[in-house]
């Protein structure tokens, strides 16, 4: 088996689609932008992961902010991490203010999107696959 998406139910799909298209490089692969679910299918640079987002408030939307990110994070590959963060700073993301280290010499950390849902962001020596 393999996984098809991952799905995330918030209380603008339409706006979250856009933002995560145009700040984390995600291509909207299909949408419905007319009724609601309002969901929005996006895939990665790579090709292999698929987010889906959409709005239906017949389901519950949780408050993503409330969560840990160590509870719920979606997480991408970065190279220049500091600059990384301070772009999505700057496009209307919040920022933990700390970058982890472990012991491999991995570096990763938080940040927001303006739905409240947590980023990692992680910059690797040596890649998961």
């Amino acid at each position: 088996m393999e996984i098809e998406h991952f799905a995330i139910n918030v209380n603008d799909a339409v706006a979250m689609a856009d933002w995560y298209s145009t700040h984390l490089g995600l291509n909207i692969i299909r949408s419905n932008r007319k009724a609601t679910p309002f969901e929005s299918f996006m895939i990665d640079s790579k090709g292999k992961t698929i987010l889906e987002v959409y709005s239906d408030p017949t389901a519950e939307f949780l408050d993503y902010r409330s969560l840990s990110p160590y509870t719920f994070h979606i997480a991408f590959k970065v190279t220049e991490i500091e600059q990384k963060i301070a772009d999505l700073v700057a496009a209307g993301g919040s920022y933990d203010g700390k970058i982890h280290g472990n012991s491999t010499g991995d570096k990763a950390s938080f940040v927001r999107c303006p739905w409240g849902i947590a980023l990692q962001f992680v910059e690797r020596n040596d890649p998961l696959v």
